[in-house]
């Protein structure tokens, strides 16, 4: 890999490089989503290895993932998880794998449920992802609670 040069050594690699494809002007918006959709590189049957097999995840493997029934500032149930990084972890870092956590919840979510997956990286060293309730109710958080332990398991 050679020498260090900040976060850029772990985004070297096959899949590293971003792409930006800038439709035409003649081309309208619904053809410019379906052509980035079908040039997309993973099947969505791998979509959540994709992401967790990223450089940025690999701040998740070393930090501590704590899915507990938090309380959101209204009093209500919040399903979250509290993720505490190694101490001197970047803040843009931890911010990156905090939100790749979050997509791939994201991606879990049942279509049929109408909670909000929400990052919210704190500091360098703790974040939290929390679903805000749709309902609230008991059986909402319960469901949200047992698709985050699947989610990090």
């Amino acid at each position: 890999m050679g020498e260090s040069q900040g976060n850029a050594e772990e985004f070297e690699g096959p899949d590293s490089h971003v792409r930006i494809r800038i439709p035409s002007t003649e081309e309208t918006p619904e053809e410019a989503l379906f052509d980035a959709v079908d040039r997309f590189t993973h099947p969505p049957a791998v979509m959540n290895d994709a992401i967790l097999s990223t450089g940025l995840i690999r701040n998740l493997r070393a930090a501590k993932l704590t899915v507990r029934m938090g309380e959101s500032r209204c009093g209500t149930l919040q399903p979250e998880i509290e993720v505490r990084f190694l101490r001197g972890t970047h803040y843009r870092k931890s911010s990156a794998a905090i939100h790749a956590l979050s997509a791939v919840i994201e991606l879990a979510t049942p279509t049929n449920e109408a909670w909000v997956v929400q990052a919210d990286p704190h500091a360098d060293e703790v974040g939290t992802v929390y679903l805000e309730l749709a309902r609230g109710d008991e059986g909402e958080a319960r469901r949200g609670l047992e698709l985050l332990k699947r989610a990090i398991a």
